[in-house]
């Protein structure tokens, strides 16, 4: 059985240390949403329920902070109806890169690589890791996102009275 030799651990720690805040490390503050509107020009104002209020004209590429909660866009533009879409705050998938440093020292141990109380160690260091990384993404909102990322809406002509 061949073992994990004491200098290959120390990079195997930084690698770890380094995918910890995967979501962190991955992502800016702001989450880049598109819109686009036929016709363009189109007044694009987006209210989020965690206070953010932000304003474009179609095509643009709106910069939403991960923290603000649900969205609510309304695109509007002279002679066309009014339209508007949610933007819905949800968790962000690359939150789950925290797990890489736990996984990574389960296959170290299965591999044969270290035993007892070396593989015990690695596992609840990787996991200790892992879990500041879930508390790094929260801290920093980096653990949630909106969905839709691209918001294309038909505007139809208004009808006069």
């Amino acid at each position: 059985m061949q073992r994990v030799r004491v200098h290959t651990l120390p990079p195997l720690a930084l690698l770890c240390l380094f995918l910890s805040g995967c979501a962190t490390v991955l992502d800016r503050p702001g989450e880049p949403i598109h819109f686009e509107s036929e016709p363009a020009g189109a007044s694009v104002n987006i209210t989020c329920s965690g206070g953010g209020v932000y304003d474009a004209i179609t095509p643009a590429a709106v910069s939403i902070h991960r923290r603000n909660g649900d969205c609510r866009a309304a695109l509007s533009k002279e002679g066309y109806a009014p339209q508007s879409v949610t933007l819905e705050q949800g968790l962000n998938r690359r939150i789950l890169g925290n797990l890489v440093p736990f996984g990574l020292s389960i296959l170290v141990v299965l591999a044969g690589g270290t035993e007892g109380y070396e593989a015990a160690g690695l596992i609840i260091g990787s996991g200790i890791l892992g879990g500041a990384g879930f508390v790094v993404d929260w801290i920093t909102g980096r653990n949630k996102d909106h969905d839709p990322k691209r918001v294309r809406v038909e505007l139809s002509p208004a009808i006069s009275p």
